[in-house]
C-alpha cells in the first residue's frame, strides 16, 4: 500500500464578511509525488448584489455630505461648510 500524502488549499471569496451571500470558493491539491500536477475546482460565482447590513451608526457628516453633492457643492465648499458646523465649547474659548 502506497501512501499519498496530498496538499490541499482552500480559498474563499476575499469580500465573503461584507457579502454573504458569496460562494464563490477556489480549491487546490497538490500531491507530493507530482507538484507540477495541480487540480484547481472552482465553485460558483461572485455574488456581490446584496451587501451585508452593518452594525454602525450612520454617520450625520456621510448624510450631509451626500446632500451636498447631490446639490454640485465642491469638495473645497463641503470641506468649508463641515468645518463651520464645528463649535468650540465656551470653557476653551474662556481660558485663552
Amino acid at each position: 500500500m502506497i501512501l499519498r500524502i496530498i496538499q490541499k488549499y482552500s480559498f474563499k471569496c476575499g469580500q465573503y464578511r461584507k457579502y454573504p451571500l458569496c460562494r464563490y470558493e477556489l480549491k487546490a491539491t497538490v500531491p507530493d509525488d507530482d507538484p507540477k500536477s495541480i487540480t484547481v475546482m472552482f465553485k460558483d460565482a461572485h455574488n456581490h448584489d446584496d451587501r451585508n447590513q452593518t452594525s454602525r451608526v450612520p454617520s450625520p457628516v456621510r448624510q450631509s455630505v451626500s446632500k451636498y453633492v447631490g446639490i454640485g457643492l465642491t469638495e473645497a465648499q463641503i470641506r468649508f461648510t463641515q468645518f463651520t458646523k464645528c463649535r468650540v465649547p465656551a470653557t476653551l474659548t474662556a481660558e485663552q
